[in-house]
């Protein structure tokens, strides 16, 4: 197969180097290490949550931008350089998409730690508020992948969708600032 710069820039494909267990696990990371530690120390939570939902928004771009020019071309170098070594390109595959895939699932790990300590500052049914924030954010992930890769990227392509993406991540920040403008006297810390 040859090394053209085209294809080899889709080195980020997930179905080949990059499985949901790492995505799940990066997502982890960013509940552990951001959600926990700090959705109790943020007195606004919510506007917390639009800053994090901002945040996956740029990161996600920039990272396709990265695998575009950047990350593609280091890519095409190793390619050069070592050949058609499966092993080795394969570990290259991996250490660029986590590269790319890093900040914006560990800015989405944060959210829902962040959303939860909200949530059970404000209501008090905790278990009813728990469940639907745990339902809402499902249905919301399940549905967004279902689209995303039975519509969106066979329709419009991967740049559309991307597009896409980013501005229902600012939607949701406009969103919970909305929100966050209604509710803010009657958050607790």
């Amino acid at each position: 197969m040859g090394a053209d710069a085209h294809s080899l820039s889709r080195f980020n494909n997930i179905g080949n180097s990059d499985g949901p267990g790492r995505i799940y696990g990066r997502t982890c990371c960013g509940s552990l290490l951001w959600g926990g530690r700090l959705a109790d120390k943020i007195r606004r939570r919510l506007l917390g949550y639009m800053i994090l939902e901002i945040g996956i928004a740029i990161t996600a771009l920039l990272a396709s931008v990265a695998v575009i020019s950047l990350l593609g071309n280091i890519y095409v170098s190793f390619h050069d350089l070592f050949g058609d070594n499966p092993i080795f390109l394969t570990a290259v595959r991996v250490i660029l998409s986590i590269g790319c895939l890093l900040p914006p699932a560990v800015l989405m790990g944060a959210t829902l730690p962040l959303l939860l300590v909200f949530i059970t500052n404000r209501n008090h049914f905790f278990q009813k508020g728990v469940g639907r924030l745990y339902s809402i954010n499902t249905f919301g992930a399940v549905l967004g992948v279902f689209i995303t890769g039975f519509f969106l990227l066979g329709s419009v392509g991967e740049s559309s969708t991307l597009s896409i993406a980013v501005l229902l991540n600012l939607l949701a920040a406009a969103v919970v600032l909305w929100f966050d403008r209604r509710s803010a006297p009657f958050e607790k810390t």
